[in-house]
């Protein structure tokens, strides 16, 4: 299992997408120890797998008979995502790829914008990986900016959905059945 995405960092590079490697696979520290008690370091981390890299990775496996199952996590730990590309999330406002641990507020929305992006990321991931699994994390998603959004509630409406939990679930499916 390769988790290549969360809040503080994207993994893999996707080409039709290069500030998620430009920007979002670089944050300015990180914090040390668990929060709240936890300190930030002042150093900077980051980087990235390439698509050669990858290649590599799941070649070097494949000789062994492992078989390397990519994660990329949605619709919850993406802020990295949105730092790179404010306008997947659900403010619009510029957010750093995220310093800290823990449970992130801040989500994908659910434009279907979002989710033809992340059409192209689990496209050109499944170009990489054989595997016949691909991990859509899909964990830790609190639904608080959808709660009031007047986008989420239009695309709740025009779904038939009566919570915003259940936005959830429509957008994993979405990125599972495609």
């Amino acid at each position: 299992h390769l988790h290549l995405t969360d809040d503080q960092g994207w993994r893999i590079e996707i080409p039709a997408f290069p500030r998620l490697t430009e920007t979002g696979a670089w944050r300015t520290e990180s914090t040390v120890g668990a929060p709240p008690a936890g300190k930030p370091d002042g150093q900077p981390h980051g980087g990235y797998y390439t698509t050669e890299d990858l290649q590599e990775i799941v070649a070097y496996a494949a000789e062994r008979a492992i078989t390397v199952i990519p994660e990329i996590d949605i619709p919850g730990h993406t802020q990295a995502a949105i730092a790179a590309y404010p306008a997947l999330g659900n403010t619009g406002a510029p957010l750093p790829v995220w310093t800290s641990w823990g449970i992130n507020e801040n989500i994908l929305n659910v434009a279907e914008t979002t989710v033809d992006f992340f059409r192209a990321v689990f496209d050109h991931v499944t170009e990489i990986f054989p595997s016949p699994i691909i991990a859509v994390g899909g964990d830790e998603v609190p639904t608080t900016q959808w709660q009031n959004n007047p986008a989420a509630q239009q695309r709740m409406k025009e779904l038939g959905l009566t919570e915003p939990d259940e936005l959830h679930g429509w957008f994993v499916r979405e990125i599972v059945h495609h």
